[in-house]
């Protein structure tokens, strides 16, 4: 039963340690976005600001500049700050697989645990009625050192005490 409890109680702090490990990177991938959004954000208004102010010539620097590949440049930009993907997805997915994992292995323990607290419980009742047995047993003076001669012991001491009885009686009658 120990080796089951070793397992079992290894399995769930197995689980218990990917679950951590696996929110954790849950919370720096959220982070990441978060910093990957910002940025976006950023280079999207900029963009933005940018196509307003397009001409011929580059508004900064003033130099020519092919008008349709910035254009489809900085609204790639613009775009992908509209299109924020959730990125963390798969990682949430995971997170909440090893929370169900994580779940049915602490639940095997405590079934486990039960179970055990029962064998404990029933190995106890039966030390106790071992003892009373031996003390009843040693009270009529019968040897509890080997219990399997026992059996033959109290047959013989049934027989004995019924002569006895067999005896009062005959005295009694005469």
């Amino acid at each position: 039963m120990r080796e089951e409890h070793d397992a079992l109680q290894l399995a769930a702090d197995s689980a218990r340690r990917a679950l951590a490990e696996a929110r954790a990177l849950a919370a720096e991938e959220r982070r990441l976005q978060v910093e990957r959004g910002e940025r976006d954000q950023d280079l999207a208004a900029l963009a933005q600001i940018a196509l307003r102010h397009l001409d011929g010539r580059c508004p900064i620097c003033d130099q020519d500049f092919d008008r349709g590949k910035v254009e489809a440049h900085l609204a790639g930009h613009v775009s992908r700050a509209e299109s924020v993907a959730p990125e963390g997805a798969t990682i949430a997915e995971e997170v909440t697989r090893l929370v169900g994992e994580t779940e049915e292995r602490e639940r095997a323990l405590a079934d486990f645990q039960k179970r055990y607290q029962a064998a404990e419980a029933a190995q106890r009742e039966l030390r106790l009625w071992e003892a009373e047995r031996d003390r009843r047993l040693d009270e009529v003076g019968l040897d509890v050192s080997n219990i399997e001669d026992i059996g033959a012991a109290l047959s013989a001491l049934v027989e004995t005490k019924q002569e006895s009885c067999s005896s009062l009686r005959d005295l009694e009658e005469s």
